[in-house]
């Protein structure tokens, strides 16, 4: 039974790990980090951090892993890890030379890591539903300003006669004032509508 103080937040699970925090969400949500504690509706609230490093070295495919910027193998044996310590130390010679990387080389894997990393994460975000699909938006918007158009039209099938029959500025004013705040009290309510529905369709996004 793993105690209370074991678990570390997620946040501090990924900065052990030196990843996204992201990184750490999608390997919960996915499987293969499962060492974590739960509370009351099943709210992540902590990860086992040697259970956890653990279960991230065997599940993490290095490909994957390389998106969020870090791989985490496996540590070696210490009898081994000695051994080769001191043979280098003994007998310097014995290593193979460096060779020096290609120009450009480290600067282009930066940043073709930094880019795998960020399509990961814009990809999580779009799951969880804090990104919202740009022709989304736009239909979103094209059906509001058809509503606000065609019932701006309406005033004038409706008012028409009225108007041409009224003959004092004051009274034409507010007429349309008051037909003008309507149209646009029924659009605001239909966005602030549309706006709700898409906030409930989208799942909640994990602490």
């Amino acid at each position: 039974m793993v105690s209370e103080s074991k678990y570390v937040s997620l946040r501090e699970f990924s900065r052990r790990l030196n990843v996204r925090l992201s990184a750490v969400q999608k390997a919960i949500a996915s499987g293969r980090v499962t060492s974590v504690k739960r509370g009351h509706g099943g709210r992540l609230c902590g990860v086992d951090p040697e259970l956890g490093l653990q279960e991230w070295a065997r599940n993490t495919d290095p490909c994957e892993a390389a998106k969020s910027g870090k791989v985490i193998e496996a540590p070696a044996a210490p009898q081994l890890m000695f051994e080769v310590q001191t043979s280098a130390q003994s007998n310097p010679d014995s290593l193979p030379p460096t060779e020096p990387a290609a120009p450009g080389y480290q600067d282009h894997r930066t940043k073709r890591e930094k880019h795998l990393a960020d399509i990961a994460e814009l990809e999580y975000l779009e799951r969880v539903g804090q990104l919202v699909s740009a022709k989304e938006v736009e239909r979103e918007t094209m059906s509001i300003f058809s509503l606000l158009k065609i019932s701006m039209f309406r005033i004038i099938d409706r008012k028409a006669q009225q108007l041409a029959t009224e003959t004092d500025p004051a009274r034409i004013e507010r007429l349309l004032r008051a037909e003008f705040t309507q149209v646009f009290d029924e659009c605001s309510r239909e966005l602030d509508t549309s706006t709700a529905e898409g906030t409930e369709e989208r799942p909640a996004t994990m602490p």
